[in-house]
């Protein structure tokens, strides 16, 4: 029964916690959200931008993503609310610890878009928000990239006992850039298993570099192909074709009702 009490109390300092987290900081971040949404709505308002689409677009990017800020913080609040509700409807029965796992969860979901959205304020460098290339190389030893987000194999090489001596690989989520930039550098990884590939068992050390690239590209080396109508008579087409002109890499779209989205 003692233990069963000190775990009680346990989760209920973490629901508290998680709650005076959220009471502090939501009301603040809502208040600021909803100030930057008011803005970027009155850039749209104000200002004559249909004749600058690639501004229009970077503006309603901008306003989509506040609107998606403001509701998620709104449903912050109402989270919260459930939390202590739920936290004062277990505190009735003190035996109820059902209830207090229920809060506990709740208090979690809370603590884990709190984390988000603190880390997101402080990714504010121009490259931040894109996605991410990185190339991954091992020193000594084979080193396994397992990531939680969905990725894009560009390319990589094996090595002769059939690791992988290094790959490139393409991160698509919101922040990847800013996020995987803190990975920039080289890692020491310590290997305690044996080996699928026959190294002798026991701690190993392996080294990986990790390069979050930009990729710079000239637009004069760019050849931009956008045809303004189809073989058949009446129909536009919306499709954008980009060569680089020095690789001869080409890239094509046709997904977009509109060729400047294209």
């Amino acid at each position: 029964m003692v233990w069963f009490y000190m775990g009680m109390f346990s989760l209920r300092k973490r629901i508290e916690d998680s709650l005076l987290r959220a009471e502090m900081l939501a009301p603040i971040a809502l208040d600021h959200e909803e100030v930057r949404h008011v803005k970027q709505e009155e850039i749209i308002h104000d200002h004559d931008l249909w004749d600058d689409p690639r501004k229009l677009n970077e503006i309603l990017i901008k306003l989509a993503d506040s609107a998606k800020v403001v509701d998620a913080l709104k449903h912050l609040k109402y989270k919260a609310e459930e939390a202590k509700l739920i936290k004062e409807l277990a505190e009735l029965d003190t035996v109820n610890y059902e209830l207090f796992k229920q809060a506990y969860f709740a208090s979690v979901d809370l603590n884990k878009f709190l984390n988000k959205y603190e880390t997101s304020k402080f990714l504010k460098k121009s490259y931040d928000l894109e996605g991410a290339c990185p190339k991954i190389e091992s020193r000594c030893g084979d080193i396994y990239l397992e990531q939680g987000h969905a990725v894009r194999l560009v390319e990589r090489y094996p090595t002769k006992n059939g690791g992988i001596k290094s790959a490139t690989i393409e991160f698509e989520f919101k922040y990847a850039y800013g996020y995987l930039s803190g990975e920039r550098g080289v890692h020491r990884i310590i290997e305690t298993h044996k080996s699928e590939f026959n190294y002798p068992e026991g701690p190993g050390i392996g080294f990986d570099i990790m390069v979050i690239k930009k990729l710079l590209i000239d637009e004069k080396d760019l050849l931009v192909s956008c045809p303004s109508s189809s073989k058949k008579l009446g129909e536009i087409s919306s499709s954008v074709s980009i060569q680089h002109i020095l690789t001869g890499v080409e890239v094509q779209s046709t997904g977009e009702n509109l060729a400047w989205d294209s």
